[in-house]
């Protein structure tokens, strides 16, 4: 008898120990017309709404970063370079990562192929005007860039006459 409460309660024992994690979203919302940035949220590839922090650039930009906060972490972590980042002529754009801050099932962890995904083209932050090769990526304990980010050592484009 105690075997049989035992083998029963093992799968529930071992399922209990696998994670939690997020997926895409199965369908698009009604209305979804791609990836977009809005005044505070950026719609990602499948349509899941993330919560987004924009810090304008003083005057006309040279460039854009867009700021990868880390683990247990949120747009916010950029609130102290970016006005700096501001003044130097820089837009950044901090979102928050599945599972952080403003965005869905906060709490639950999205994976390192979803969370790349969210950061690979075709994300809507060529709408910005700005040309990819003035793109930046900081990212702050992030497993790494995203694989087809631009670098985030290119130098400072020089200007023409």
């Amino acid at each position: 008898m105690r075997r049989r409460a035992l083998l029963a309660g093992l799968p529930l024992a071992l399922a209990a120990c696998a994670p939690a994690t997020q997926r895409a979203l199965a369908a698009p919302p009604p209305g979804f017309g791609g990836p977009a940035l809005l005044d505070d949220r950026f719609v990602s590839f499948d349509g899941a709404a993330l919560g987004l922090t924009t810090w304008a650039a003083e005057g006309e930009p040279w460039a854009v970063i867009v700021g990868l906060h880390g683990m247990d972490d949120y747009a916010n972590a950029f609130h102290m370079a970016a006005p700096f980042w501001a003044k130097q002529g820089f837009t950044t754009y901090a979102f928050d990562q599945r599972g952080f801050g403003r965005s869905p099932r906060r709490g639950v962890w999205a994976g390192e192929d979803l969370l790349s995904e969210d950061c690979a083209p075709p994300a809507p932050w060529s709408a910005a005007g700005i040309p990819r090769r003035s793109w930046r990526w900081p990212a702050r304990a992030w497993a790494g860039p995203p694989p087809s980010a631009p670098s985030p050592r290119t130098a400072r484009p020089t200007p023409t006459a």
